[in-house]
């Protein structure tokens, strides 16, 4: 074998070539910074969850989990400051709260109601206090405004009137003896703050000694960027406040803000880790086998070549590229890297004597055959109708080409002419050649090898089951911090988190009318134990049709001020006092309330979280307390066109299943078309399905031994097996393509061991993270690459094509 001694200094001499022959390569590499340019100014990630649902379902109740992502719900943080008394809490939340409202950053800090707020309720809601009276005006008003109840109405006004804090009621009392404002209030109290107290003007849980302070932010609070410097200066703010004051001043929160922080920040320093690990390991396996890292830095120009082309095309296409496809675009290198490896391994071991590029063309058509089987792999998932898989296809597809053309293009004007290998290689290839023909007489061991993975796969198969909890693929947070948000949500609001009911219409009245028959039926479940509580919009603001029918059942009712001032007057009350109800009840002037009307109020803050715009249509979220029975309580809900009870833990699970699901249909279709392209280029139905066997069974393999483990499938290790999938399939046509016993096949078995070395260096370690979406992804390569390495060689020596003995 040519080059069997010395070493590879430097690479060696890159092959003399003319100027004309230097211009293609020029040209790619251009092209290749021209579409890192590119895709450096377009690029634009999507997060969101219309690319993981079907284009004919679920898109708006998508839409709706994807804005209260960054939503002001979500980006209020709730701190509870508590202290050994109330008023060291209070005083030390209101010094906190002058200290945070510099912060650029933060939007509000509110430890108390605005003090305009209860102007704005007054100048809204007194005016229109009687369009507002009842929910079910005609069935409660004709009962709630007979004689008698009139009667009872005017003894509580009296029995209102004698309370120390009567003021309010006297103020009103002769506009409104019915105390529908009042009733108003209480309504309000109850849809804003929860259990929350007012203390010296300040939110406040005085069984807990706590004070209240709610901060928004300006910026969404899956921000890093802009949150991680906040929660810096909230712990060394309120730091520097508690060691001034007497006894132990404690902080406690509530708010996704630094649970995003922490997750992205431990996730970075285990990516950065295994990251360097990697990289030295490549770096080391470059030098250590082939003796340059010339050759190195020359085998990642494919890897660029896939990513920018990959890229590039998903940016024209698509306009922005979903968070998901680069995380399974990343994978791209353990397909690309096969390709220069398998090249440098071949040249420097059994060089062509015309050059690198005659060396490139004794092994072009096995480079393009695994190049289309990869693609063809990947040809089913561009035909979903989901948003997501199709991106992930076309991108797999377009990326592969790519670094198959970049190998063609710019690798072998790089290249030595003359290489020569070094000890190792000539060595390690030689001893691979050599174990391959002990297996080769070795028959009965390989029959037992592959019944023995048959036999774990029927063994392990059976035990996988699936994890479709999106949540489950994040980090989990320090220790006591999510009994410490519920402890604090429990002192504000007590709302289940991403539990509630959406009305969804075309118009906002549309949706107001939804959300007003919404609110009955939520009354009648709280009624029946299926919730214990929930906040509706309708309590500030109902549609303007119940408003006008409030209005005209009080038109219906002509004697209604006579039977009032007659019950006032039997109370003692003088009857001229209540003029001012009297032409309430004859005036119907007063324009209904609209939701414009509160927004350009005080109010905005206190319904923003209930609205969503979907573009053409509107929807108006209802949330809710303690659900109990959630089958009762879709059910009491399903014959309302366009209301939903929405879990959305639950929603992003369904989605994720189907997500799961409908990638694995299409894997298997993606594995149909490879098995038929490689009938097409074997002419032999026998070597097609041989030369597929090892990654299918090594996939299968894999599945059943994180099965028998205990360990759930998620979508993440389904991206890692159609990796081993594409790199099996890669390394059986390499093995088919090359002589039985030759140099050819020595240069083949040190190409793919340094191949999957390699891959499990760049992705295999992924399984050592501490992040369980990475370490998925990295756990199925790390044990599916090497067994289809295993595989390939044990299936063909048995079944495959050009095993003469030597």
């Amino acid at each position: 074998m040519r080059g069997s001694a010395g070493s590879l200094r430097d690479g060696g001499r890159p092959a003399p070539v003319s100027h004309r022959a230097l211009v293609v390569p020029a040209a790619g590499l251009l092209l290749l910074a021209g579409m890192a340019l590119f895709t450096a100014r377009n690029l634009q990630l999507s997060t969101g969850l219309a690319s993981l649902l079907s284009e004919s379902s679920d898109l708006e109740l998508a839409h709706i989990s994807a804005r209260l992502v960054d939503s002001p719900l979500t980006r209020t943080m709730v701190l509870s400051v508590t202290a050994p008394d109330l008023r060291t809490a209070l005083k030390t939340a209101r010094r906190w709260q002058a200290v945070l409202q510099g912060h650029p950053e933060v939007e509000s800090v509110r430890a108390g109601p605005d003090p305009e707020f209860a102007r704005a309720v007054f100048e809204l809601y007194f005016p229109r206090r009687l369009l507002l009276l009842s929910s079910q005006p005609e069935v409660e008003l004709a009962q709630r405004l007979s004689p008698a109840e009139l009667r009872n109405a005017a003894r509580r006004l009296r029995e209102q009137l004698a309370l120390p804090q009567a003021q309010l009621v006297k103020e009103i009392a002769g506009q409104d003896p019915l105390l529908a404002f009042p009733a108003l209030l209480r309504e309000f109290e109850g849809a804003q703050q929860g259990p929350l107290e007012l203390v010296s003007g300040q939110f406040a849980s005085p069984a807990e000694r706590a004070a209240i302070l709610f901060l928004t932010t300006r910026h969404s609070a899956f921000d890093v960027a802009h949150q991680a410097p906040l929660e810096a200066f909230l712990e060394r703010s309120f730091a520097e406040l508690a060691t001034g004051q007497p006894g132990a001043v404690r902080l406690e929160r509530s708010g996704v803000h630094r649970f995003a922080v922490a997750s992205e920040q431990r996730a970075r320093a285990d990516m950065q880790g295994i990251s360097a690990v990697s990289l030295v390991g490549i770096v080391l396996l470059f030098l250590v086998v082939f003796g340059s890292l010339r050759l190195l830095v020359i085998s990642l120009l494919p890897i660029a070549g896939g990513v920018l082309t990959a890229t590039s095309v998903g940016i024209l296409i698509f306009g922005e590229l979903g968070l998901m496809t680069l995380v399974f675009g990343s994978t791209l290198i353990g397909v690309c890297i096969d390709y220069p490896i398998h090249y440098v391994s071949h040249h420097t071991l059994v060089p062509a004597p015309d050059g690198p590029r005659a060396s490139l063309a004794q092994i072009w058509g096995a480079l393009v055959m695994g190049a289309l089987t990869t693609v063809a792999g990947f040809v089913g998932l561009a035909w979903s109708d989901f948003p997501g898989i199709r991106e992930i296809g076309i991108f797999a597809g377009t990326g592969v080409i790519g670094a198959l053309v970049t190998t063609r293009v710019l690798l072998p004007p790089l290249l030595p002419r003359a290489p020569v290998a070094t000890p190792l290689q000539a060595g390690v290839s030689q001893l691979l050649a050599r174990l391959l023909a002990g297996m080769r007489e070795r028959r009965l061991a390989l029959v037992l090898l592959l019944l023995g993975a048959v036999a774990v796969t029927a063994v392990g198969l059976p035990h996988v089951s699936m994890q479709d909890d999106v949540f489950a693929l994040g980090l989990s947070p320090p220790e006591g911090w999510l009994a410490e948000d519920a402890g604090v949500r429990g002192r504000v609001a007590q709302m289940d988190p991403g539990r509630f009911v959406v009305s969804i219409a075309e118009s906002e009245q549309d949706a107001l009318r939804l959300n007003d028959a919404a609110y009955e039926r939520l009354v009648s479940a709280r009624e029946a134990g299926e919730i214990t509580g929930f906040r509706s919009l309708h309590v500030f603001l109902p549609s303007v049709s119940l408003q006008e029918r409030n209005r005209g059942v009080l038109a219906d009712m002509p004697e209604l001020p006579r039977q009032m001032l007659s019950a006032l007057s039997a109370e003692g009350f003088r009857p001229d006092a209540f003029e001012g109800f009297t032409r309430a009840l004859a005036d119907h002037s007063t324009p209904p309330l609209r939701f414009a009307d509160l927004v350009a109020s005080s109010l905005a803050s206190s319904v923003a979280a209930f609205r969503v715009d979907l573009g053409e249509r509107v929807a108006l979220l209802t949330f809710l307390q303690g659900v109990s029975d959630p089958a009762a309580l879709g059910a009491r809900l399903a014959d309302l066109d366009g209301v939903h009870y929405f879990d959305q833990r639950r929603f992003l699970a369904q989605i994720y299943g189907r997500y799961r699901e409908r990638t694995s249909v299409l894997i298997a279709v993606g594995l149909a078309a490879v098995v038929a392209l490689l009938f097409a280029r074997y002419r032999s139905i026998g070597i097609a399905v041989a030369t597929a066997l090892p990654a299918v069974l090594a996939a299968a393999l894999t599945l059943a031994l994180l099965g028998i483990a205990g360990i759930p499938i998620s979508l993440l290790h389904l991206l890692g097996l159609l990796l081993v999938l594409s790199i099996g399939v890669d390394y059986a046509i390499f093995l088919v393509a090359s002589d039985a016993s030759g140099p050819g096949r020595a240069a083949a078995l040190l190409s793919l061991c340094a191949a999957c070395l390699s891959t499990c260096l760049a992705f295999g370690l992924l399984a050592a993270s501490s992040f369980p979406a990475l370490r998925a992804l990295g756990l199925s390569t790390a044990i599916g690459v090497p067994l289809s390495l295993v595989l390939a060689p044990a299936v063909l020596l048995l079944t495959g094509p050009n095993e003469r003995a030597p």
